[in-house]
């Protein structure tokens, strides 16, 4: 798994450099863009929109948020993409960092691909260059990764050619029949793999561990998840307590960064971990990387907790009974509606993604322009 760390650590090196550009580029926005077929864009572009669609050459980097990113062209950098459903059907010449509901792959991608969401497919057709990481409920492979593999599925199909080691976390592993693993095929899960008749790998390591059933057994329903609500409501109310101005920054610094928030959440959220095991293999930099993995989760944990509480605030704002309460009363309300939707099943898993990068993109946000909302005030 050298290689898939490696390629993890590129991509981290490859996020933080697109948001220092990103933050300072125009973008284009509507309803519908489209950059047409014979078109070429000699800069980076940074989209946002309800449909999304490339058809002609960009030379640079894109960022794409909208309900439907569809790339049938080319593009010669990296794609960073966030939608309900992403498409790539064209060529991108470096990596692709997408957060979907479904993403299907059928063209090329000559770096590596980075996938947070519901389903992803990569199609009999399509060719990833580098290495494959991928966080979903469905993974399925059916075209050539050019490296590595690191999966968390609920069910991961591999029916392609990986030139490197497979690890995955998965309820069911299938390597198909068309399946020929160069490397080693490690799998945690309850159950052991499937593995069709044909199929090709090297050493097969199956990790058990243990099943939900056995576990929910000695458990008493709903218990968890209300002792979870119920700690996530103290803390919050105690954060909320404590830094009165965040119930106003932070709010504002999502509303006025709808798209840099995640973005730069989601670079946070790769590259802090990344960036703290470097600085602990020096002694000078041991004390700050441990710092940095302590206040790692506590961060996300605020942020989950201002979410929340901007959501209570959206909330409040259309129903004004609610606007009236205190605040308190407000961030309840947020955290019944957060906690509603990461909760529901099929898109239980993007919700979270999406939290989790807003909440922790727009407290850095709230932290970086604090300074300058004080200079101009």
């Amino acid at each position: 798994m050298r290689r898939v760390a490696t390629v993890l650590l590129v991509g981290v090196l490859l996020v933080l450099g697109l948001v220092p550009a990103a933050l300072a580029l125009d973008r284009r926005d509507g309803d519908r863009i489209t950059v047409a077929a014979g078109e070429t864009v000699d800069d980076d572009l940074i989209l946002t929109g309800v449909v999304v669609s490339i058809e002609g050459t960009v030379k640079g980097d894109v960022i794409a948020f909208a309900q439907v990113v569809n790339v049938a062209g080319t593009i010669e950098g990296n794609l960073v993409a966030m939608g309900q459903a992403v498409y790539v059907n064209g060529r991108v010449g470096g990596s692709v960092y997408a957060v979907a509901q479904g993403l299907q792959v059928k063209g090329q991608v000559e770096g590596s691909l980075v996938s947070f969401g519901q389903d992803t497919e990569i199609d009999r057709d399509a060719a990833v260059g580098g290495s494959w990481i991928g966080f979903g409920n469905g993974l399925r492979a059916k075209g050539s990764v050019g490296r590595g593999v690191l999966a968390f599925a609920q069910d991961l199909r591999l029916s392609n050619t990986v030139s490197g080691d497979v690890e995955a976390w998965a309820g069911r592993l299938t390597l198909g029949r068309n399946a020929a693993i160069e490397g080693a095929v490690t799998y945690h899960s309850e159950q052991e793999a499937v593995i069709e008749s044909g199929a090709q790998a090297g050493a097969v390591k199956f990790v058990p561990r243990e099943s939900r059933s056995s576990r929910a057994a000695t458990a008493v329903p709903g218990v968890r998840q209300a002792v979870r609500f119920a700690g996530f409501l103290v803390v919050g109310l105690i954060l909320l307590a404590l830094l009165p101005g965040m119930r106003t920054r932070f709010p504002r610094a999502v509303v006025r960064h709808p798209w840099q928030s995640p973005l730069l959440g989601l670079a946070a959220l790769v590259a802090v971990p990344a960036v703290a095991v470097l600085l602990m293999t020096t002694v000078v930099g041991a004390p700050l990387g441990l710092l940095a993995l302590l206040l790692y989760p506590v961060a996300i944990y605020a942020g989950q907790v201002l979410l929340s509480w901007t959501v209570g605030r959206l909330v409040a704002d259309r129903w004004r009974w609610l606007g009236g309460q205190h605040w308190a009363l407000i961030f309840l309300a947020g955290a019944l509606v957060t906690t509603a939707l990461t909760e529901l099943p099929f898109i239980r898993f993007a919700c979270s993604v999406v939290a989790v990068v807003y909440g922790l993109g727009g407290l850095l946000y709230a932290l970086i322009r604090r300074g300058d909302e004080e200079v101009a005030a």
